[in-house]
Order: C-alpha cells, then sequence, then structure tokens
C-alpha cells in the first residue's frame, strides 16, 4: 500500500455512529483517528468531494456509484490512515 491509497475517504450524515462503524468491523474495537472531517452544504457536494478523493488514488472503497451508497443526507466527507 503506497500513497494515498493508505487513506481510506468516505461519506456519512453520522459521525458517530461512522466511527462505531469503522471501529468494531474494520479495527475489531481498536481505536483510530480521523485525518480530516468535512462538513459539505448537502450530499451532493460530499459526493462529489468523495469523488475528486477517488480520482486522485483515496481509497473510497468499492463501489462505483454517486456518493458511494451514502445516505441521500451524508454531508460529512472523512478521511482516516488505514492502520
Amino acid at each position: 500500500m503506497s500513497g494515498n491509497s493508505r487513506f481510506y475517504c468516505g461519506i456519512t450524515n453520522d459521525m458517530d455512529a461512522n466511527y462505531s462503524r469503522h471501529k468494531n468491523k474494520e479495527f475489531k474495537g481498536e481505536d483510530f483517528e480521523y485525518v480530516s472531517i468535512y462538513h459539505c452544504k448537502d450530499a451532493k457536494t460530499a459526493a462529489q468531494v468523495e469523488n475528486i478523493m477517488r480520482y486522485n488514488h483515496f481509497d473510497c472503497g468499492a463501489t462505483n456509484t454517486f456518493g458511494n451508497g451514502g445516505a441521500e443526507d451524508s454531508i460529512f466527507v472523512y478521511m482516516f490512515k488505514k492502520p
């Protein structure tokens, strides 16, 4: 893993629930830190920012749908370094 692919980028409508989901599912209960969190004006903007991140080779998951399957009200774009 090198370059931007060492970072995961996604969108969500609930940062607390998102943290819990990643912590328990991907990291088996281990804590991690967000590198950045962007509060966008609407879900369309958040999806566009995530698309830009994907274009720049950040890991945004396997889904190639607009907004990567995020909820209609996902206004937060987040990034963390993968352990």
